[in-house]
């Protein structure tokens, strides 16, 4: 049976659900670690193709690169017209905007294969210790505890996966 963004969602909420009534406490730091538990249970399929993830992170990226080029293109344009003659930077809106699509091009090119390295344990470890280490920085709860749990849905995807995989039927 192939799983799909559906599986992976509840059953990360599930698993979050019934795991956290055991080991949580309340308040902020169960908010955290839910949050980064479900989104660790869809962030592996980021590296395929027609995932749900993946088209929102193209998404993204696209908003964030166009707002930066928003924000940042006074001091572009003005640093064209400091080093170059005006007549070369009646093009840079062009090659701006083009900047814009070649950045989700790019991570396009970047992410691996689907059921690469992103459905690994150590993608797993990765995003958990990622998490724990901006926890630690941002001073938000028990960041060894919130990585955990985000190491824990990460897990989950893959559990649910391998369980996918074995099940004879469709």
């Amino acid at each position: 049976m192939r799983t799909g963004f559906g599986e992976h969602l509840l059953a990360g909420a599930v698993l979050f659900a019934v795991l956290a009534l055991l080991l949580i406490p309340g308040g902020t730091e169960f908010l955290l670690a839910g949050a980064f538990f479900i989104v660790g249970a869809v962030m592996p399929d980021l590296d395929s193709p027609v995932s749900k993830p993946r088209k929102l992170m193209r998404r993204v990226v696209f908003v964030s690169a166009l707002v930066l080029l928003l924000l940042f293109y006074p001091q572009l344009s003005t640093a064209c017209g400091r080093f170059s003659d005006k007549s070369s930077c009646t093009y840079l809106p062009v090659f701006a905007v083009l900047a814009v699509f070649a950045a989700v091009y790019l991570l396009d090119l970047i992410i691996p294969k689907h059921r690469g390295f992103l459905h690994s344990f150590s993608a797993a470890m990765l995003y958990g210790a990622a998490v724990c280490l901006l926890m630690l920085y941002l001073g938000v709860g028990s960041s060894f505890r919130i990585g955990a749990w985000a190491f824990g849905g990460y897990l989950s995807h893959l559990l649910v996966d391998a369980v996918g995989d074995a099940t004879p039927f469709k």
